[in-house]
């Protein structure tokens, strides 16, 4: 084996947009120092799945000088914090590209990624290392001396729970009509959230009724992120009461620090079961889907008197819940309105918020899906899809595109208009609405797009 740095890299991810929010990630396990290898294990580089940071790890295993040597493999939740935890379904492939039906496979169905210290969740012997190694045996790709490891995840929940004590919040604020208390700070997909609580209602109408509410908090955020929102579905709970109580969800998007949730979440304490919860009682939120939305302008620029003629749009710069800075700006040549987006170098991008990574376009690849609308002033049935939606691109100072053409069917004219659908004389700019499904940063420069064969959906399927 040729000696240099071991390395295991994602090199595509492929979400399915299914119901259980699957996505596919393909890595390139790179052996090429198995001397390093026995003394430290490999960790790949970081993905990003529902509103966290996920990352594989290779180790090896073996014993003695004749005992058999194993890789094994496991998958870390990235972005643990203290009262948080996710559960989640995965599958590991490591894949035999010669005949499919020996690929390797370790799964697991909602297990539990916990804070301080998130375990990992793998198998220890997954793999014989020389059967791995083995040339002409399916799974060392030659010449590149790679191995395909495959992670699939699905179904993923994030919840947030914190211990109070009922009696004694309705002691310490007995002078209140509506004692309440307030979670600490969480952060998910780059924003932060907390949860407000009324143990006998927020309002009369409630009626001794436990009222609960999900909010952002705004307060440490950057002024970029004013641009910047979240939706969400989630319940809420209470030990182990639900409310919704069916399995159904509140969704909301998350704009301002103004809660959503219910002022009649759950029975009144005094002829319910939480009344017979003494001590401190497990509550918080399960969130099941996160989606960062993004809502930046294109103004109306008028030069010289009012006509259709002379008005342009003026670009816009916006930055995402990751930190990269974007442009935004319409084709003038298009007779529909045409828009471009295009990454901007490191130069120009934000900090990524705190505690999460984000690697400079100079050094990686940007794969991005999401789905865009072009904004109603007047009537949000007249709000439009861009055509193709999702969108999936990927930006590369390697490669000969650097902006994506998002078409539309509305006329040039129409979007110019300030007493039309889209513009008008009080706010004379388009708002756009951009939902980031999905940001991964892809280590290296691509000069080539790479290819998603059919065999990896039916290698999924089939295993």
């Amino acid at each position: 084996m040729m000696a240099g740095a071991n390395s295991l890299q994602l090199h595509r991810a492929l979400p399915l947009n299914d119901s259980e929010n699957t996505e596919l990630f393909t890595f390139k396990l790179s052996l090429r120092n198995l001397e390093e290898f026995k003394g430290r294990h490999i960790k790949s580089s970081v993905i990003f799945y529902q509103g966290h940071e996920w990352y594989l790890t290779c180790k090896y295993s073996g014993g003695g000088k004749d005992a058999a040597a194993f890789i094994g493999i496991y998958v870390y939740w990235g972005s643990p914090a203290e009262g948080e935890r996710c559960k989640a379904d995965f599958r590991i492939i490591m894949r035999n590209i010669v005949d499919p039906t020996r690929s390797l496979v370790t799964e697991g169905s909602q297990v539990e990624f916990s804070a301080p210290k998130s375990p990992g969740w793998g198998k220890r012997e997954f793999a014989s290392l020389p059967e791995i190694l083995c040339p002409g045996g399916g799974f060392l790709q030659e010449p590149e001396g790679i191995v395909i490891v495959e992670l699939a995840m699905k179904s993923c929940s994030t919840i947030l729970e914190q211990y109070v004590d009922f009696n004694q919040i309705m002691l310490q604020q007995r002078d209140q009509h509506f004692p309440s208390h307030f979670t600490s700070n969480f952060r998910l997909g780059g924003l932060e959230f907390y949860l407000s609580l009324y143990p006998l209602g927020d309002r009369p109408e409630a009626d001794g009724y436990v009222s609960i509410y999900l909010h952002r908090f705004v307060g440490n955020e950057s002024e970029y992120s004013a641009l910047l929102g979240c939706r969400l579905r989630y319940r809420f709970f209470i030990g182990h009461l639900f409310c919704p109580s069916s399995s159904k969800t509140f969704e909301y998007t998350f704009k301002n620090e103004q809660g959503y949730g219910r002022f009649r979440g759950f029975e009144p304490i005094q002829e319910g079961r939480i009344f017979k919860m003494q001590g401190p009682t497990p509550i918080g939120v399960e969130v099941v889907a996160c989606t960062p939305i993004i809502q930046p302008e294109i103004k109306l620029v008028t030069k010289g008197y009012y006509h259709l003629s002379n008005i342009t749009f003026e670009d816009t710069l916006f930055s995402d819940h990751r930190g990269n800075r974007w442009k935004l700006s319409i084709d003038p040549d298009s007779p529909t309105l045409n828009l471009l987006m295009e990454l901007m170098d490191e130069g120009d991008s934000d900090p990524p918020p705190q505690g999460k990574s984000n690697l400079p376009l100079s050094d990686s690849t940007k794969f991005v899906q999401w789905r865009a609308y072009v904004m109603s002033r007047s009537d949000r049935r007249k709000t439009l899809p861009v055509i193709g939606c999702p969108l999936t691109a990927y930006f590369s100072r390697g490669l000969p595109q650097k902006n994506f053409n998002m078409t539309t069917n509305i006329p040039l004219n129409k979007a110019k208009s300030l007493d039309g659908d889209y513009s008008s004389k009080e706010d004379p700019a388009l708002l756009i609405r951009l939902e980031m499904l999905n940001i991964q940063d892809i280590p290296g420069v691509l000069y080539d797009y790479p290819t998603l064969d059919f065999e990896r959906f039916q290698l999924y399927h089939t295993r």
